[in-house]
């Protein structure tokens, strides 16, 4: 939003590159779901193996070089949240508990200081 639609454009092409690179590498399927939210399905013998890749997605993401706008390096931050799948919980069910963990994700990157000034106050009223 701060920087313009092809700006977002780029963005979001990155953070689909990564997602499904790193979910490919885990026999799993990546799509976006709506706006910029995307939604992964990853098969793991373990149950703590989406809390792994959450933040090597993160990491992958912000050690890109996306570009550079007046001179500025634009650094992409990004929220995740994941849920793991239980017997008898509809799929929605589970998407909404992951919106759950990945706003949790958002404030607390809020409230270290990893999201700028401008989206803070966005959101913040």
């Amino acid at each position: 939003d701060n920087y313009g639609h092809a700006e977002g454009d780029a963005v979001l092409i990155l953070f689909s590159k990564v997602v499904k690179d790193v979910v490919s590498a885990h026999a799993g399927f990546a799509a976006r779901y709506g706006g910029d939210e995307f939604v992964g399905l990853v098969l793991t013998d373990s149950e703590r193996e989406p809390e792994r890749l959450i933040p090597h997605i993160k990491n992958r993401v912000s050690e890109s070089q996306l570009c550079t706008i007046d001179g500025v390096e634009i650094t992409i931050r990004i929220s995740g949240g994941y849920a793991n799948y239980q017997p008898g919980i509809s799929l929605e069910q589970s998407v909404n508990a992951a919106d759950e963990v990945m706003y949790a994700d958002k404030e607390q990157m809020k409230k270290d200081g990893l999201v700028s000034t401008e989206v803070r106050e966005k959101y913040n009223g």
